[in-house]
């Protein structure tokens, strides 16, 4: 009889240290995003993440610091800036706002889009 009570509290010490950890790890919300040029197809695939994790997404200053790093992102992703050639500026007008754009949609919170489009 103690042989079977040991099996079975061993068996459910196991089940219960495999189930804590992965409680854990479901809880705990990826805080980062990927900005890369959006539907260009002849753009080179470059890609950047941004991390939030240190930030407070319900602040304003955390919503604006997360705009200024999206915004360096895209830059970096769709460089190099065009020159005064017409197409070239357009190319890249296309591929940083679609950056942008993407990342704030891959991100879903409204309260940081608005933002952006404060600070636009």
């Amino acid at each position: 009889m103690s042989r079977n009570l040991w099996f079975f509290a061993a068996a459910a010490g196991t089940l219960l240290a495999g189930a804590i950890p992965a409680a854990v790890v479901a809880q705990t919300a990826v805080q980062e995003i990927v900005v890369h040029p959006r539907d260009n197809p002849l753009a080179e695939t470059r890609q950047k993440k941004v991390s939030y994790a240190d930030l407070n997404l319900r602040s304003t200053s955390g919503q604006e610091m997360l705009v200024r790093r999206i915004k360096a992102a895209s830059k970096a992703v769709c460089t190099p800036e065009p020159n005064s050639r017409e197409m070239n500026r357009k190319d890249y007008t296309n591929c940083y706002d679609g950056a942008v754009s993407g990342a704030l949609a891959d991100l879903g919170n409204s309260d940081v889009s608005a933002m952006y489009d404060k600070m636009k």
